[in-house]
């Protein structure tokens, strides 16, 4: 079972993937690149293959990653590059990138929960900054807080304070509440609420050496590989998306009703 700080972990990893992807050049091969034979083109092409090598030790740092040919594109060869996240044997996130022979890319970020499935960014790479990808991860940080501990106010203040690493300090949490436009006092209880809502931290796996235990997704993966034909279906439904299901609310009207 994956847990909140497990979560909060995964989705901040997959910001750090993308931000890290958007520095890359990723090179245009050619608009018509033969259908037939168009994947195998595009690996042996020498700019989009050297791409794929810079590609291949990003994704590698999130999880398992494979490489697909996707046919279904009739004017524009691409292959899909995809990278799953699994814990304790269940996938919990995915990116999606499918990377045409024009050199356009898509970025398809999403995390699997029981709920349904939350999507963190789905954007071609010229209609997002790194910047927005900061916004999406804050976002989805604070979504995923606020199911767990059922308030707005206390999944906001527990953000800002708590995962922005000023636990200890009254001064920061004293500004913040006057950002807030609350007393301390009600930040402070906010907090205590949270703190007793989330499990608490895990002890570290030092052993006795000094040496950490390697995790599994830290652990030594195989290179790109390619699985063979797949054809596209349609998955990412923003329907079941749970930061886009609901009446919108304006954000300073559920914290007046949640301090």
């Amino acid at each position: 079972m994956v847990d909140t700080d497990e979560w909060l972990e995964i989705t901040r990893d997959m910001g750090d993937v993308v931000v890290d992807l958007l520095s890359l050049n990723f090179a245009s091969v050619s608009h018509d690149c033969p259908i037939e034979n168009g994947p195998d083109a595009l690996r042996e092409d020498p700019r989009y293959g050297a791409t794929l090598d810079e590609i291949e030790p990003i994704l590698d740092q999130f999880g398992e990653v494979t490489l697909h040919d996707d046919p279904w594109m009739e004017d524009h060869p691409q292959l899909n590059i995809r990278v799953d996240r699994f814990t304790d044997g269940e996938r919990v996130a995915a990116l999606h990138m499918p990377y045409q022979a024009d050199g356009a890319v898509t970025f398809i970020g999403e995390l699997y929960f029981d709920e349904g499935i939350m999507t963190l960014v789905d954007h071609m790479i010229d209609d997002i900054a790194k910047a927005d990808v900061g916004r999406y991860v804050a976002r989805a940080e604070l979504a995923i807080l606020s199911n767990e501990l059922g308030s707005t106010a206390e999944a906001l203040d527990y953000w800002a304070v708590e995962e922005s690493g000023y636990r200890d300090s009254e001064y920061y949490q004293s500004e913040w509440a006057k950002a807030r436009g609350v007393s301390r006092q009600a930040v402070s209880n906010n907090l205590s609420s949270s703190r007793g809502k989330l499990p608490a931290d895990e002890p570290s796996n030092d052993d006795e050496g000094g040496t950490q235990m390697q995790s599994s997704q830290t652990a030594s993966r195989p290179r790109l590989t390619s699985v063979g034909k797949r054809v596209h279906t349609p998955v990412f439904d923003s329907s079941s998306n749970p930061m886009e299901s609901g009446p919108r609310q304006n954000m300073n009207d559920l914290l007046k009703n949640n301090q």
